[in-house]
């Protein structure tokens, strides 16, 4: 039993194997993230383990081109240029870069570099980024997005690819499969048919980059109609927020911006505020290693908060940082 890692899906996995050699990976019943599945990519990591371009030592680039060497030589060559930093005050300036902060490896990189004496350890930029920033900046805690598209019973996304791989790929394969099953509606809005838009229940075409603008727009026609979550009350800042979206985002100003009529813009407003556990979702592409635009994700999580769905059944919540 383990986790793949290949993305940062975090699949579990069984591993079949034959005199310590693995031969077979499937996806692990009942695990909370995908439940038996796996996608192709962890499908095959057996082959990417024994591939025979594997890189298997060190490398090092000598005239132009790359050398085997060996663990001992790269070790002493990596140590006596951090040692010679360190003596010359310089340990602020190296940085360890990893593909994420969480986990054994990352934590461990954190700790050497404490000791060391630099506090530059860096995550590769991704949607993660965006979402984290949002959700602190909107909500005041540090947590990562989760989403529950399966108990949802409408779907806006932003130019997400749910179907080429965005996030955490089988739980969202399976997600929108099961709202589907339960009737629920998916719309994608994006520039070009790609394969979610062209597995959606609505395709809306609009020019790239201006799916912050739509979202603020169907704000726009939810707040002139009083269609919003009021239960729970609102922080300060709403109104300010509420003045701005009302004066520079009506119908006829969004359609300029992103090529729609004011009709399809009044309609999808309509959608979002009749559904009973409506999500409107973000980051384009099917990589979750594209980042985007912070404010589109203010704007199309500002439809969440309208809907009051954070931390809801078939809405978006904020998952803790793990211990």
């Amino acid at each position: 039993k383990s986790t793949c890692l290949l993305c940062p899906g975090g699949c579990g996995i069984l591993v079949k194997k034959v005199d310590e050699r693995v031969i077979k990976i499937e996806g692990m019943p009942e695990h909370p993230v995908n439940d038996g599945g796996v996608c192709p990519l962890g499908a095959a990591a057996a082959q990417l383990l024994y591939a025979p371009t594997r890189v298997k030592t060190p490398m090092k680039k000598v005239d132009g081109h790359w050398r085997r060497i060996s663990w001992g030589a790269a070790l002493d060559e990596i140590g006596a240029a951090l040692s010679q930093l360190r003596e010359s005050q310089k340990s602020h300036s190296v940085a360890a870069i990893c593909g994420s902060n969480r986990g054994t490896v990352a934590e461990l990189f954190k700790r050497f570099l404490t000791v060391y004496g630099s506090p530059n350890f860096i995550r590769m930029p991704s949607i993660q980024d965006n979402y984290e920033l949002t959700l602190y900046l909107t909500q005041g805690v540090r947590a990562m997005p989760g989403f529950d598209l399966a108990k949802s019973d409408l779907v806006l996304s932003f130019g997400s690819g749910v179907i080429e791989g965005w996030m955490s790929p089988v739980y969202m394969f399976r997600s929108k499969s099961e709202l589907t099953k339960n009737g629920g509606k998916f719309v994608q809005i994006e520039s070009r048919l790609s394969k979610t838009a062209a597995k959606a229940d609505n395709w809306v075409p609009i020019y790239p980059g201006t799916e912050g603008a739509l979202a603020l727009g169907i704000a726009h026609i939810l707040l002139k109609k009083g269609s919003y979550h009021r239960d729970a009350g609102y922080s300060a800042g709403f109104e300010d927020m509420k003045k701005a979206v009302e004066t520079g985002f009506g119908p006829d100003q969004v359609a300029e911006l992103t090529g729609l009529d004011a009709s399809t813009i009044s309609k999808l407003a309509q959608q979002f505020a009749a559904a009973k556990r409506p999500l409107a979702i973000c980051g384009r592409g099917g990589q979750e290693g594209t980042p985007g635009a912070t404010q589109e994700f203010l704007a199309v999580h500002f439809l969440n908060a309208l809907a009051g769905n954070s931390n809801q059944a078939g809405g978006i919540s904020a998952v803790p940082e793990p211990e």
